[in-house]
């Protein structure tokens, strides 16, 4: 039996490197570098609250296709920094994370892809 969550549950992360951005909590607060005014706190929590909790559908053994980018998650275990790197193999149609620390394909939904790929401010819903 494989795991589907990404990360084990006591891991506590602490920065997060995407290709076009990081988020880094810095005095207890997470930031967005470059920073976007209209991203609120929340958004910026329910980010990395996304990434914390992701629990992919299906999980496989690697399959050998090489990443098209990478994320670096940083996080704290014990007193001790450490660091993950994780592949994205595919966007669409669905998201394949890799973690090459333990050569599995993680596949996510392509919903779910987004929310762990972008960090857009929440658009209002139209009124009715």
């Amino acid at each position: 039996y494989l795991d589907t969550r990404l990360l084990a549950p006591a891991t506590r992360l602490t920065d997060l490197k995407l290709a076009d951005f990081s988020v880094s909590q810095i005095d207890g607060t997470w930031q967005r570098r470059p920073e976007r005014k209209a991203l609120s706190s929340d958004r910026i929590n329910e980010f990395v609250s996304e990434w914390q909790q992701a629990s992919a559908l299906s999980v496989q053994r690697h399959a050998g296709k090489h990443p098209i980018a990478w994320v670096t998650l940083g996080y704290a275990q014990g007193e001790k920094p450490q660091s993950l790197r994780i592949g994205i193999i595919a966007r669409e149609p669905e998201l394949v994370l890799y973690r090459p620390d333990e050569d599995l394909d993680y596949h996510f939904p392509a919903e779910l892809g987004k929310r762990l790929l972008q960090l857009e401010p929440e658009t209002p819903t139209p009124a009715k």
